[in-house]
């Protein structure tokens, strides 16, 4: 790519945003101007002929980055260094103004279409920024400049209007190199941080520089021992050497010591490049230096996201096999716990089962005990109460004190019998419970009403049943449980009214059913709810209700041995209300 050396500018601009200092702004304004103008009497001193061409712009790279970089407001300064950089080459202001302005719209429109399009200060990080750089902020951008100056040129009648159109060729070319070359060098070198390179890494760059200008000197600089062979294949390996092994901003720098080598080479007449025709001599170069950038940056791109991906997959790696270390060790250590937690269960059903057997034959014995001695005691007792009957006939009249004396003892026997029949009828719940079979929980409940219909209606009271479930249990031991519940409330009724008995059930929930006996007696504190189902747990004197103090504590068992529970609720004259939980 080349300009005229009558055509130079740079480019870009937008409005100068509100916020900075303004001596500060005009300060980068002036530093950029001077910049501009130092690059593009630079440039012009590239120029084949006087009055032709330069193959690259460097301003129009510059301009570029500068507004990407530093934001539309440095536009000025790419005007000012336009405007100083026509003057010194004699152009008129007339001349100058349009080449500015079009110079200043060349780098904005290149700077907007890379941040917009091209992912801004990170288009050169991937291959699509790369390429929408290159050809939209490079080439594109160009052309707004390159029909404005060579417009101004034919209007000016500096040159003639036939020669319009290979001017704007030339114009277009050499703003497109300068942006291809130089703006990604200005663009890595501000955005990318410098890293210290290890020993290896110092002594491959001093090998790639060497490379770099031995290849420069070699096959584009004319080096005698070179000029009849076909080298320019060589500037490949050399300039993918950094997209490879160092970074865009490195690869960046090759490009451009390559292009200058080139130019140099062709500016003494050497090279592959230098042709007879100068037109076609800086086509050559303009075609080499942007080709070279823009294939060194794509490749290197390529390369830079590839060694991201492996970076981000190497770190998500490490993050995989920390996690699954930290799984795995946290997997052992559940695993060693779930081996100590197994082995100590072991341990616990272990004594568990030997704890059972020695509970189970305990209870066995203790119920052998037990029907030994009821048994054992039933003999006694009733000899007690026949020879009550023998001394109450010898006394014969029942108001001597040996009929007194007697009747004591035969009540006495007849307590203790009692008393020995609920123990044994106590110890019987604590065996072994047949196999349990559907029982129709109304059907008995009726049945031990029955037997205490007469007592009730005696009295004016009543027992009325609702609808009972049907649950396995063992039918015997149910009955047990009516029977000592209708006989607890028939015993401590209100003698000041009827009693009044109602057993009913509630709906199952949770997996249970409960069955509920209530009564109109004489009802407890809410303190011995408890109290009462105790083995002899008395509220009252045993002289004032009979019992034996065990029929309560007995249905408790009964419910237990069934998988529930019983409990009771009540409050002093106002009844009680007992709750018989079991599955269903």
């Amino acid at each position: 790519m080349f300009r005229a050396r009558e055509m130079e500018g740079g480019g870009g601009g937008s409005a100068v945003p509100e916020g900075d200092a303004f001596w500060r702004r005009a300060a980068w304004t002036a530093a950029l101007a001077a910049v501009y103008f130092v690059a593009g009497r630079l440039s012009l001193r590239l120029s084949f002929l006087p009055s032709l061409a330069t193959p690259v712009w460097l301003p129009s790279g510059i301009a570029v980055a500068a507004l990407l970089l530093g934001g539309g407001w440095l536009w000025a300064g790419v005007f000012l260094g336009s405007l100083f950089v026509s003057a010194a080459s004699g152009q008129s202001v007339w001349i100058a103004c349009p080449i500015a302005a079009g110079n200043v719209l060349e780098a904005w429109l290149g700077a907007w279409a890379a941040r917009r399009l091209a992912g801004g200060k990170e288009a050169l990080s991937h291959p699509r920024g790369v390429a929408v750089f290159t050809l939209l902020s490079g080439f594109g951008a160009a052309l707004a400049s390159a029909a404005i100056g060579a417009a101004s040129l034919c209007v000016g009648r500096l040159r003639p209007w036939e020669r319009c159109g290979s001017i704007g060729l030339s114009w277009w070319l050499a703003d497109a190199a300068g942006i291809v070359v130089v703006a990604p060098l200005l663009i890595l070198a501000a955005t990318e941080k410098f890293g210290r390179w290890s020993k290896e890494k110092s002594a491959e760059a001093g090998l790639l520089f060497a490379a770099v200008i031995l290849t420069g000197w070699a096959v584009l600089g004319g080096a005698p021992a070179a000029r009849n062979y076909p080298l320019d294949f060589l500037c490949l390996p050399v300039v993918l050497w950094p997209a490879f092994r160092f970074g865009r901003r490195e690869t960046a720098f090759t490009a451009l010591l390559l292009s200058g080598a080139a130019v140099g080479g062709a500016l003494r007449g050497h090279g592959p490049f230098f042709r007879s025709d100068v037109f076609e001599t800086v086509l050559l170069l303009q075609i080499f230096c942007a080709i070279t950038a823009a294939a060194a940056l794509a490749v290197s791109s390529v390369v830079d996201e590839r060694r991201r991906d492996q970076e981000i997959l190497q770190g998500s790696r490490r993050t995989l096999e920390e996690a699954v270390r930290s799984r795995t060790e946290s997997l052992t250590r559940t695993l060693n716990e779930l081996q100590d937690e197994i082995a100590r269960r072991g341990l616990v059903e272990t004594a568990l089962e030997r704890r059972t057997r020695e509970l189970a034959s305990s209870n066995q014995e203790l119920q052998q005990f037990a029907s030994v001695v009821s048994h054992e005691l039933q003999e006694p007792l009733r000899k007690i109460l026949t020879f009550g009957d023998l001394l109450k006939t010898m006394a014969a009249d029942p108001r001597r004190e040996e009929w007194e004396y007697a009747e004591r003892m035969e009540d006495s026997a007849r307590r203790m019998q009692r008393l020995v029949e609920g123990i044994l009828e106590l110890s019987r719940t604590t065996g072994e419970t047949p196999p349990l079979a559907p029982v129709d929980l109304g059907e008995v409940a009726r049945e031990v009403a029955s037997d205490f219909e007469p007592l009730v209606a005696e009295m004016g009271g009543n027992i009325s049943i609702g609808r009972l479930p049907i649950l396995n249990a063992d039918r015997l031991q149910m009955r047990r449980l009516f029977s000592n519940l209708i006989s607890n409330a028939y015993k401590f009724r209100n003698k000041a009214g009827a009693p009044s008995i109602r057993i009913s059930a509630e709906d199952a929930r949770d997996g249970f059913v409960r069955i509920l006996v209530e009564d109109n007696g004489i009802g407890f504190e809410e303190e011995f709810a408890e109290t009462i189902f105790k083995p002899f747990g008395r509220l009252h004197r045993r002289t004032d209700y009979e019992g034996s103090g065990l029929g309560l504590a007995i249905c408790r068992r009964i419910a237990m041995r069934h998988g529930g529970d019983i409990a009771a609720k009540g409050r002093p004259g106002q009844g009680a209300v007992f709750v018989v939980t079991l599955p269903v």
